[in-house]
C-alpha cells in the first residue's frame, strides 16, 4: 500500500522510497519504521513520526509513491522453527553480538 493510504498510528515499514535525494536526507529510506500521525484535509501533506524519534511532514504527491507495510502484515505466514523467535526491532539498537545471535 501507499504510505498516503495507509493507516494512522500503526507500526509501518518501508519497503520503496522514490528517488527523491531529499526523503533519505529526512530518514526515509527502505527499513524505516515509522506512523502516520495526521493526514490533512484537502490534499495536504502527511505527518510522519520517524522511528519514534522525530516528525516530518511529507506532501500528498510523494506520500502516494512511497510504498509501505503495517508490520504485522510483514510478519504475516512466517512460522518461529524451533528455538527461533521472531524479532521486531530497531536495527540501530542491535549490537553486533546480537546480530549473529538473530542470524
Amino acid at each position: 500500500m501507499n504510505l498516503y493510504e495507509a493507516n494512522k498510528m500503526i507500526a509501518l515499514t518501508v519497503k520503496y522510497v522514490p528517488e527523491v535525494g531529499l526523503l533519505e536526507n529526512i530518514g526515509i529510506r527502505v527499513g524505516t519504521s515509522l506512523k502516520i500521525k495526521h493526514r490533512y484535509a484537502l490534499g495536504g501533506p502527511v505527518l510522519l513520526r520517524i522511528e519514534d524519534a522525530y516528525t516530518v511532514a511529507v506532501g500528498k504527491e510523494i506520500a502516494l509513491e512511497i510504498e509501505v507495510v503495517e508490520v504485522n502484515e510483514e510478519l504475516e505466514g512466517e512460522e518461529p522453527h524451533g528455538d527461533e523467535a521472531i524479532v521486531v526491532c530497531d536495527v540501530m539498537e542491535i549490537n553486533k553480538e546480537e546480530a549473529a545471535y538473530i542470524e
